[in-house]
C-alpha cells in the first residue's frame, strides 16, 4: 500500500502502514516521539486499541477539529500520558498538542 503527493498528481509513492501494523514491525521498539498529523483520522487512529502510543514518550498530534470532535482524543491520550500542553500561538486553527510521560 502507498500514497502519492505532489503537484499535478506526480510524486514519490511511499509505503502507507496502519498503526497496528507499525506496532508488529517494532514489536520490541520504544519510541522518544510520535508525530501524528494525519488529516481528520486521528480520533479513529488515538481510539483503537494499540500498543504503538504506549511505546512512545511523546506524542504530538494536531487534531483537525473542523471535521472531528477534539475532546475525546484529548482524554484518550490522557489515560496513556500524564502530562499535556496545547502549544499556543499558531496560525493555524488547528491545534496542536503535546503528550508526555514527563514532567515538562
Amino acid at each position: 500500500m502507498g500514497h502519492r503527493v505532489g503537484k499535478d498528481g506526480c510524486g514519490e509513492t511511499v509505503p502507507a502502514y496502519t498503526v497496528d501494523r507499525l506496532g508488529e514491525l517494532f514489536k520490541q521498539r520504544k519510541f522518544e516521539i510520535i508525530k501524528m498529523d494525519i488529516e481528520g483520522a486521528e480520533q479513529e487512529v488515538v481510539m483503537s486499541e494499540n500498543s504503538l502510543l504506549k511505546k512512545a514518550d511523546h506524542v504530538i498530534i494536531e487534531i483537525h477539529n473542523d471535521r472531528i470532535d477534539e475532546q475525546p482524543i484529548i482524554d484518550r491520550l490522557a489515560t496513556i500520558f500524564p502530562k499535556a500542553i496545547k502549544v499556543k500561538q499558531r496560525k493555524s486553527t488547528k491545534p496542536i498538542y503535546i503528550f508526555s510521560a514527563y514532567s515538562f
